[in-house]
């Protein structure tokens, strides 16, 4: 829920346009339906990447983990539904709630 509060008030904040990435003939890459918010940070990965930190128990699960959430950052700018700088500080800012949720959930 905190990385949702923290998303949304940063989208709300920000408000970045999202990158356009058409083809020449000017269909787009790969169809799918644009977000309608804005751009910064990248939600998805911005949870990928909180959800890994609370997850990982060893280093070989936190290797595992952050080789998933990278693969979902890449693949928003991949798609064209964000900026690379959307997806770093979206790492950035999940990596953080994460731990700062994990220091919590230790001393409860």
């Amino acid at each position: 829920m905190l990385s949702w509060g923290v998303n949304k008030a940063l989208k709300t904040a920000m408000d970045r346009h999202r990158p356009t990435t058409p083809r020449p003939d000017g269909t787009i890459a790969l169809p799918v339906r644009p977000p309608s918010t804005s751009s910064f940070p990248s939600g998805h990965t911005l949870a990928a990447f909180c959800a890994s930190t609370l997850l990982a128990e060893s280093a070989d699960e936190a290797a595992a983990y952050l080789g998933l959430s990278t693969v979902v950052g890449v693949s928003r700018v991949h798609l064209g539904d964000h900026h690379p700088s959307d997806v770093v500080g979206g790492a950035l800012i999940g990596t953080t709630i994460g731990l700062v949720a994990r220091r919590l959930l230790r001393r409860a």
